[in-house]
């Protein structure tokens, strides 16, 4: 696996990190377009489980996973929404955080599938705070992923598909 960062998004409050992947980008859409399936790519362990998503199958849709925050003394469980903003079958899937029945918090996440020879795929993870409000860049310590955290979740993603 050969894994690439784009350091210069950081500048554009983003983190852009590639993995080459051996395998068609359908299975891996197939996994991403399953929310039940995203805790197993979250490396953080602040994804809990979908609650009770269908398959992701259009921009627009919304689902709401269940999550953990594990930082403070205590775990503290909450919801997410996950607004569908980005969709291309078997391409291009993204999505914006948003508390549940709530405006979004100005970041989201993008998973961008090239095909490379029938066999592989390059996946590009994108994690872009650009709309981040002042209060919530503090609130929620923005960025708080880094391209090591990224990658550890595309390592994964590889992991999960082959199985």
């Amino acid at each position: 696996m050969v894994h690439t960062r784009d350091m210069g998004a950081a500048a554009n409050n983003q983190t852009r990190v590639s993995l080459v992947v051996p395998v068609k980008p359908g299975r891996i859409f197939d996994l991403l377009a399953t929310p039940y399936r995203l805790p197993d790519i979250d490396p953080s362990g602040r994804t809990v489980s979908d609650d009770n998503a269908s398959p992701v199958t259009a921009e627009g849709q919304v689902y709401t996973m269940n999550m953990v925050r594990l930082d403070g003394p205590e775990t503290v469980r909450y919801q997410n929404e996950h607004r569908v903003t980005s969709f291309r079958h078997n391409r291009v899937i993204g999505w914006q955080v948003a508390p549940v029945g709530g405006d979004p918090r100005g970041w989201s996440w993008r998973f961008d599938l090239t095909p490379l020879d029938g066999k592989r795929t390059e996946v590009t993870l994108t994690y872009d705070w650009s709309e981040i409000s002042p209060e919530n860049l503090t609130l929620f310590a923005m960025p708080d992923r880094d391209a090591a955290d990224l990658e550890a979740c595309l390592t994964q993603l590889a992991i999960e598909v082959k199985k």
